[in-house]
């Protein structure tokens, strides 16, 4: 058996690095994970091959969908003058926006806190009370004769 002798372009075990490693993550400039998303895609069985650029424009699609969604969210929870994003926040920014409303249109959410907009129907009747002489009301109709 002939030993393998290196070529030009590198070592036996494959070609020389010229500097540190870098991940794929790194080389696509991406936060989010190639190599946890390759995982996942191997190792869900939905083809019997993946391409190499796959993982990476999922990714990408991936990082790009949470940012938007982030960012649509932070202006919901600034406009509550709230500085942390809470569920609530990010239901709302789905339902505000026409196209994420779409692509989560099917998911439904866990019920935590309740979402400001609400169905008439689903409210209580308009009640009107005295109170100490003043007279107070419940609700909001407009129609509703005072």
């Amino acid at each position: 058996m002939a030993a393998r002798v290196p070529s030009a372009e590198g070592s036996p075990s494959g070609p020389r690095r010229s500097g540190p490693r870098r991940s794929r993550s790194s080389r696509a400039q991406l936060r989010f994970s190639v190599s946890l998303v390759d995982r996942f895609l191997r190792r869900g069985r939905y083809s019997r091959r993946v391409a190499e650029g796959t993982p990476v424009f999922l990714a990408a699609v991936l990082e790009y969908l949470t940012a938007e969604l982030l960012e649509l969210a932070g202006h919901t929870a600034g406009a509550h003058r709230r500085q942390r994003i809470a569920p609530v926040h990010l239901r709302q920014a789905v339902r505000d926006d026409p196209e994420l409303d779409r692509l989560f249109g099917d998911i439904v959410s866990s019920p935590g806190a309740g979402l400001p907009r609400l169905h008439s129907a689903l409210l209580k009747p308009w009640t009107v009370r005295t109170w100490r002489g003043r007279t107070v009301s419940f609700g909001e109709d407009p129609g509703h004769p005072r």
